[in-house]
């Protein structure tokens, strides 16, 4: 087991540099309601890291670089997977409105039916 102290003073260094870092996020959030981009100069996993550094928590409690990448491509795989599944359904979905359109249409008596009727012919061409 290794013990290492921490001055009083250091920890205070420390925590002034949590509030300093919480107030640099609170403003990039602030700002990311008007302006989205600016999201895009935060690395949160670098300042997660950071933050949990400068406030002494144990290395173990965050995975390794290694683990969150090989979460993220899952979870990647994941989102890729049900956006196929989604475009596929709505291809079905699609076929089926047009099979369903082709049988009504080939259901209508070209003799007669509704349109005849209301135009008061027989259903031939009377031009």
């Amino acid at each position: 087991m290794k013990v290492e102290y921490i001055s009083i003073l250091a920890q205070a260094q420390q925590m002034q540099g949590t509030k300093a870092e919480e107030q640099v996020l609170a403003f990039a959030g602030s700002m990311a309601a008007a302006q989205p981009e600016v999201m895009d100069l935060v690395d949160g996993d670098e300042a997660l890291r950071e933050y949990a550094r400068m406030v002494g928590a144990p290395a173990k409690i965050l995975r390794t670089e290694e683990e969150v990448q090989a979460r993220r491509a899952a979870r990647a795989q994941q989102t890729r997977q049900q956006q196929a599944a989604a475009e596929a359904q709505q291809a079905a979905d699609t076929l089926a409105q047009g099979a369903r359109g082709a049988k009504t249409l080939s259901e209508v008596d070209p003799g007669g039916g509704a349109l005849a009727a209301l135009l008061g012919t027989d259903g031939g061409a009377s031009w």
